[in-house]
C-alpha cells in the first residue's frame, strides 16, 4: 500500500508540473503609456523598431517611443519577425490609446516569416496617441510603451519589429474631401 501512494504522488507531481507553463504564449504585447522615450519624427521613421534576445530568466521586454510627428496616431502597425517558432498575441486590455488590437489570439509564427500585429480604433475614450507632451483632455502623453511577455522564449531565441504609424485624418481634411466629393458629383451629372 505504500508503493501506491509514492506512485500516486508521483503522477500528482507529473500532472501539476506539466501544468506550470499552460500559457505559452510568449510573447504577448500589450501597449501602455510610458516616457524616456526614442522620439518618432515621421510616420515611417527608421527609429521604431525594437529586438529582443533572451539570454536567460527575462520575463518581460519593453520597448519605448515617443510620438513627435505633426500627426495624432490612429493606427500602429508591427511588422515582427523571429528566429526560433514562438506564439505572438497582442492584449489592449490596458491600452489607453486604441479600441482593439490584432491579432489577440495566439498566432504562430515560423523563422523567416512575418507577422502583422496592429493597434487600432479610435473613439471618444480612445483617442489614439496625441502628438503632444500631454493631451490635457485625456490626460494622456505622447510617450507609449510596449509591454512584452517573453518568459516563455527559449534561450537565445529573438524576435524584431519594425514599426509604422499611420495619421488620424484631420477633420478639415475630412470635410475638403468631402466637397471635393461633393464637386465631383455634381461636374459628372452636368
Amino acid at each position: 500500500m505504500n508503493i501506491s501512494r509514492w506512485f500516486l504522488a508521483l503522477i500528482l507531481l507529473g500532472l501539476a508540473s506539466s501544468h506550470a507553463k499552460a500559457d505559452n504564449i510568449d510573447p504577448k504585447f500589450q501597449l501602455q503609456g510610458g516616457c524616456c522615450s526614442i522620439p518618432l519624427t515621421t510616420l515611417n521613421d527608421p527609429h521604431f523598431m525594437f529586438t529582443f534576445t533572451q539570454t536567460g530568466g527575462i520575463t518581460v521586454a519593453t520597448a519605448e517611443f515617443v510620438n513627435e510627428t505633426p500627426f495624432t496616431i490612429g493606427r500602429v502597425n508591427l511588422d515582427i519577425t523571429d528566429t526560433v517558432p514562438l506564439l505572438f498575441s497582442a492584449d489592449n486590455s490596458v491600452d489607453p490609446y486604441f479600441t482593439s488590437a490584432s491579432p489577440t489570439t495566439p498566432t504562430l509564427l515560423l523563422p523567416g516569416g512575418h507577422l502583422l500585429m496592429s493597434f487600432f480604433g479610435t473613439n471618444a475614450d480612445f483617442p489614439g496617441i496625441p502628438n503632444m507632451p500631454c493631451h490635457c483632455e485625456t490626460g494622456l502623453s505622447n510617450h507609449f510603451i510596449f509591454s512584452m511577455t517573453v518568459a516563455d522564449v527559449p534561450l537565445n531565441g529573438s524576435y524584431s519589429f519594425k514599426g509604422t504609424l499611420f495619421a488620424i485624418p484631420e477633420p478639415s481634411t475630412i470635410l475638403l474631401l468631402l466637397t471635393g466629393g461633393v464637386l465631383v458629383l455634381f461636374f459628372k451629372r452636368s
